[in-house]
């Protein structure tokens, strides 16, 4: 297994030295009418994007290609001394742009974003092509004499050129894959044909300047190169700016292309319009090409994340929603329109249409939070509300959500969110809060929601006036219809005295189940307010009414006992205890009656029975 691999490394090595001296071949021919100078050097530019698309065996490669270049020179009969300076040349500029790559980038470099052709440019641009341009000038001016200047400026072009040139069609060539992609869209029929238009008008165009030697056609490349980087892709783009420069770079060796060589020593300045047609041709289109490739990723990135977001938040059940706030226009996901029973696209979407699905005592509480929020008061949008269902029937629902935009005075233009059904959680929490609160047989409140209520009534009678009066019922006869009729019919008589007391009370005024057949009434009214009274006698009045119960009739009747604020002066407890001597006063009496305030005064002192009821309520 290691002599396979070490034979397949080999063969690779020979393969790219012997790509490397056909390059080195056919630069040395495109410049045989220049007086041995080219306009691009294509062989620096091949090494390079191979090397561009591999991490290791840069030494390795370097080495091979230079050893092969120098056996053929020097077969050629070039001498050593020169042909070693020049090799050594060409591989210093490579080796120098590869390394300043890897440091700013890191390799592979597949020219996939404007950072990476930045480095790229200045790399190989200039870097590069400079350093390498300055041992070969100084060797040619120490050895024979050349221009140091002259020498300098011709190798540096004809090396930045061909890297330019050639690199990015070898490091961005990724197995025509974006070709493959491009021609297997929906219409691929319709792809086929526009690459076909693509590759004729860049043939036509050739032949064009090359047989008419017309020097306003070059700029006929540039529209048909951005074309190919709109549509196409990097790497067919690089490849077609490549496949332009080197069929320019031929005709005019040929003689055919409009930019003749000179022999002379200004041939440099001869070659300048058709290097700079080489660079305008190729480079504009390859940044197109890269901000095109880098706009469709970031688009598919954003395509896949908002799948990835719809799709938790379809697992989440929930809705997404995006408000722009100085149109009201708003967009929401379909689970929004499912939440509420309607399909797709019947839910007209708008910041007004939303309000109208809102239950009416919960819509400026929303507008609150959301004014809140946009004043920048919240961080957060937070609400929960109720939105009416197709079917008639109210959801809870509870919205998030956050300013993601503003314009340039820091105004709130798009604000985004989600949207919860979380009705089941309402639920849940109203049960448990009416576990907590409430009796669970008559649903009256129960003795901490009483105790709790009493003690806010004081507070709030002590800061704006007013009076309040506690009401202590007892039925009289509760015990014989339980031993007598049985459990069933005392949960049924209780449940029905409970209505009977809801009844009775006034709007506002609470009724509780203290426990057992003991109720309480908490009653408020106005500092002259005197109708604790009369709506002591309607207590007492509608209890002591016959109660249907299968065959027979129930009157159980009631005692109760009333305490009023201020008359009775202390805090909870001590208007309590006022309560229940009334009360204790009244079934002393012989039951079946009301006692207290200051209608009916009661001056019985409190019943040891009584006080721990009375702490405990307390």
């Amino acid at each position: 297994m290691p002599d396979a691999r070490l034979a397949r490394t080999a063969a690779t090595l020979a393969a790219i030295a012997a790509a490397y001296c056909a390059a080195s071949w056919l630069g040395v021919w495109l410049s045989r009418d220049a007086g041995n100078v080219a306009a691009f050097w294509p062989a620096d530019g091949l090494l390079l994007g191979i090397l561009l698309r591999h991490r290791g065996r840069w030494a390795a490669t370097l080495g091979a290609c230079a050893g092969a270049k120098l056996a053929v020179k020097l077969l050629l009969g070039s001498g050593l001394i020169v042909s070693a300076g020049f090799i050594a040349s060409n591989m210093l500029q490579v080796a120098i742009a590869l390394a300043l790559l890897a440091r700013l980038t890191g390799l592979p470099l597949r020219l996939t974003s404007l950072r990476e052709l930045a480095a790229f440019a200045l790399a190989a641009g200039i870097v590069g092509p400079a350093i390498g341009a300055s041992t070969a000038a100084l060797m040619l001016h120490g050895a024979l004499g050349a221009p140091f200047w002259l020498m300098w400026r011709t190798w540096w072009i004809a090396g930045a050129v061909g890297m330019l040139l050639v690199a990015p069609a070898i490091a961005a060539y990724d197995g025509c894959l974006e070709l493959r992609r491009f021609l297997a869209g929906r219409r691929g029929h319709l792809a086929a044909a526009e690459l076909a238009t693509v590759v004729s008008l860049l043939l036509g165009g050739l032949w064009l300047v090359a047989i008419g030697n017309n020097y306003g056609c070059p700029s006929l490349f540039a529209p048909i190169l951005l074309w190919a980087a709109l549509r196409f892709g990097i790497g067919p783009t690089a490849a077609a700016g490549l496949a332009v420069g080197l069929g320019a770079t031929v005709a005019a060796a040929l003689g055919a292309w409009p930019l003749p060589y000179a022999t002379d020593a200004a041939v440099a300045d001869r070659l300048g319009p058709l290097q700079l047609f080489l660079v305008v041709t190729a480079l504009p289109p390859l940044v197109v090409a890269v901000v095109t490739a880098e706009r469709a990723r970031a688009q598919a990135a954003l395509a896949e994340s908002e799948r990835r977001y719809a799709f938790a938040l379809e697992a989440a059940r929930d809705a997404f929603w995006d408000w722009h706030i100085p149109s009201g226009e708003s967009r929401a996901s379909p689970r929004w329109e499912a939440m509420l029973g309607y399909a797709p696209g019947e839910l007209p979407q708008g910041a007004e249409d939303w309000a109208r699905t809102v239950h009416p005592d919960d819509v400026g509480a929303v507008i609150d939070a959301v004014e809140r929020h946009l004043q920048g008061v919240t961080d957060l949008f937070e609400a929960e509300y109720r939105s009416r269902h197709k079917d008639g029937h109210w959801l809870w629902l509870a919205s998030r959500g956050r300013i993601m935009e503003r314009d340039a005075a820091g105004r709130p233009v798009r604000m985004l969110g989600t949207t919860t059904d979380v009705t089941e959680r309402k639920r849940l929490e109203l049960e448990l809060e009416r576990r907590a609160t409430r009796d669970p047989l008559t649903g009256l409140a129960n003795r901490a929601l009483f105790a709790a209520d009493l003690k806010r009534a004081l507070a709030r009678a002590a800061r704006d006036g007013g009076r309040l009066a506690v009401m202590l019922v007892d039925l009289d006869r509760f015990k014989e219809v339980n031993d007598t009729h049985g459990h069933a019919a005392g949960d049924a008589l209780l449940v029905e005295v409970a209505r009977r007391l809801e009844g009775a009370v006034r709007e506002g005024d609470l009724v509780a189940r203290l426990g057992g057949d003991e109720f309480a009434v908490l009653a408020t009214g106005t500092a002259q307010d005197r109708g604790f009274a009369v709506l002591a006698d309607r207590i007492v009045a509608r209890l002591a009414e016959p109660l249907p119960l299968g065959d027979r009739e129930l009157a159980p009747g009631a005692s109760l006992g009333l305490a009023v604020h201020p008359d009775e002066p202390g805090g909870p407890e001590e208007l309590l205890a006022a309560a229940d001597r009334a009360l204790y006063a009244v079934k002393a009496a012989g039951r079946g009656g009301w006692a207290g305030g200051p209608a009916r005064p009661a001056a019985v002192a409190t019943a040891p029975a009584a006080r721990p009821k009375l702490a405990a309520l307390a």
